[in-house]
């Protein structure tokens, strides 16, 4: 963005100055920050550049001037491109886009100073892992030095971490590593005279951190890590923090921390599928990082049509064969009705379900259940809401499922040729007793099914009245004349000649209960009751009215 040199061995490491390497560890530094009074004594814009030359700063002169000039954009550290910011009116007209990107706090004192001073400390005790002893000694005091000074009444003692000991501080974040006061003074001046002050007083703490923590400059060997000791850009960054606070206000107003998290959505994530190669790692890093932001914008538009933990919600039973072939006979004027009806998905329609006890019904679904000579079955269905089908929203299995078990279980039991086809009407919601229950396989992005306490009825071979825990899979209606259904034969025993003629219109439901049963006093007594739930081929078809209660 600024076009200085990516590379330690650059003559001018800090971009802002003309200071050279060995000008880093020199204090007062040779360069100065020009102030507002300094620009106001200056006559015209010449000697105010002028200025900038004379304290040693780079400016928009000498940026212009690279580009007919090598030897100058080496002795600065300058590529000459064409920046986009040359052409664009700046707030700070003599230093451009430097002047206007100051160091922050995360990357220089967080990630880099403080780092460097435990690093320091540690070397001091001994280099690589000599005196490991007294080391592991230091780790194991520091969490209770940490609690102590969290106890002291000095309230400028920065938040440290104890979750690792004083020198592992590779894990830890900008927040646990601050040792020094002086960041947060930055971040938050108290006023315009203490900063005047404060430049002196970091030089004065930077002399002693050379003078009393050593760092070691050494070359990078196979077995050694090299280090510049303190002849690092950052070092020298630190003592224009003072200068920069003046000019641009507290540190708080360009610190980068609470930004950083998003390195993680595009640098860190996307870091993975790229080649990982030096050249072309930044260019494929932008190209997944504009896949990415397409994707976030397009979801905003489609995130009706996913779950909720953003998988699809399409196709997601392969057992079922969508087709609605059996459903397209249906003239234009329905189809219309279809479409301004039910663009809310759940809108809500009254049947006639015989019995008082049953309300509203709604989320309707016609399901065609096709039994083969092997006696297996696939299904067909077609949703009344128009957005279900779009988005191919699946029934649940375990519906369709125990209808054609049962179905098939009763016509082999009785000796009744097994339909080749059963046409149900399912339902998402029904009202039992004034209490609405889901058994929706798409309710808001994802599954709803509810947990409800039934009785089983009472039949021609059972007395009935046993409660039992059970979760709703689905609520549903035969369509068909001559099916065998529960209140037929179980309930009211009528002979096959005439359940052959009649049509059973009772909302019935799939149950998946628990293996034992209980009291309802019981629960009362107990509310919190550990129970198991049968295989998913023992449910139950039983009369949606047998629900008692949540």
């Amino acid at each position: 963005m600024i076009g200085h040199y990516n590379n330690c061995k650059a003559q001018c490491l800090v971009k802002d100055c003309k200071c050279k390497q060995e000008d880093i560890t020199s204090f007062p530094p040779k360069c100065s920050q020009v102030t507002w009074a300094d620009i106001q004594a200056c006559d015209t814009v010449g000697d105010i550049f002028d200025l900038y030359q004379k304290k040693g700063l780079v400016s928009e002169k000498d940026i212009s001037e690279i580009f007919a000039d090598a030897d100058l954009a080496k002795s600065i550290s300058k590529h000459p491109i064409d920046n986009a910011f040359d052409r664009l009116p700046l707030s700070d007209p003599y230093q451009g886009i430097i002047g206007m990107t100051p160091q922050e706090m995360l990357h220089l004192m967080g990630c880099g100073i403080f780092k460097y001073l435990i690093f320091g400390v540690k070397d001091i005790i001994g280099l690589k892992k000599k005196k490991s002893r007294l080391k592991g000694l230091i780790n194991d005091v520091f969490p209770d030095i940490k609690n102590h000074l969290s106890k002291n009444a000095e309230r400028d003692v920065s938040p440290m971490s104890n979750r690792n000991g004083f020198f592992n501080v590779t894990s830890l974040t900008n927040e646990e590593i601050r040792v020094l006061a002086w960041e947060r003074f930055h971040l938050d001046p108290q006023s315009r005279k203490d900063l005047l002050k404060a430049e002196k007083a970091t030089w004065e703490l930077q002399e002693r951190m050379t003078r009393d923590i050593p760092r070691e400059a050494r070359d990078k060997t196979d077995k050694v890590e090299g280090s510049k000791g303190w002849t690092i850009a950052k070092f020298h960054a630190m003592s224009m923090i003072s200068k920069l606070n003046l000019k641009l206000g507290c540190s708080k107003c360009f610190d980068s921390s609470s930004n950083e998290k998003n390195h993680k959505s595009f640098v860190k994530k996307p870091a993975g599928r790229t080649q990982r190669i030096g050249s072309k790692f930044s260019s494929q890093l932008a190209k997944c990082d504009f896949n990415r932001i397409v994707i976030e914008r397009s979801y905003d538009h489609i995130k009706k049509f996913t779950s909720r933990d953003h998988s699809s919600v399409i196709g997601r039973n392969v057992r079922v064969n969508i087709s609605t072939n059996e459903y397209d006979e249906e003239s234009d004027e329905e189809e219309e009705d279809e479409e301004s009806d039910d663009t809310a998905d759940e809108c809500l329609v009254m049947r006639h379900v015989g019995d008082s006890n049953i309300g509203k019904v709604s989320g309707q679904c016609a399901i065609v259940i096709n039994i083969d000579f092997r006696k297996r079955s696939r299904v067909n269905y077609r949703w009344k809401s128009v957005l279900r089908r779009i988005l191919a929203v699946s029934p649940c299995l375990h519906l369709h499922s125990t209808v054609g078990s049962y179905a098939i279980r009763e016509h082999t039991k009785h000796n009744i040729p097994i339909p080749e086809k059963i046409h149900i009407e399912s339902f998402t919601e029904a009202t039992i007793r004034g209490i609405r229950y889901r058994a929706n396989p798409y309710w808001k992005g994802g599954e709803w099914y509810d947990w409800a306490v039934f009785r089983f009825p009472e039949t021609t071979k059972t007395k009935g009245g046993k409660t039992c825990l059970a979760r709703i899979m689905g609520f549903f209606r035969y369509t068909d004349i001559g099916m065998l259904t529960y209140k037929h034969v179980e309930m009211e025993s009528y002979n096959k000649a005439d359940i052959t003629k009649m049509r059973d219109d009772t909302l019935y439901a799939v149950f998946h209960c628990q293996t034992n049963y209980f009291k309802h006093e019981a629960l009362e007594k107990t509310f919190f009751r550990k129970f198991s739930v049968t295989e998913h081929s023992e449910m139950y078809i039983l009369p949606a009215v047998c629900i008692r209660g949540p």
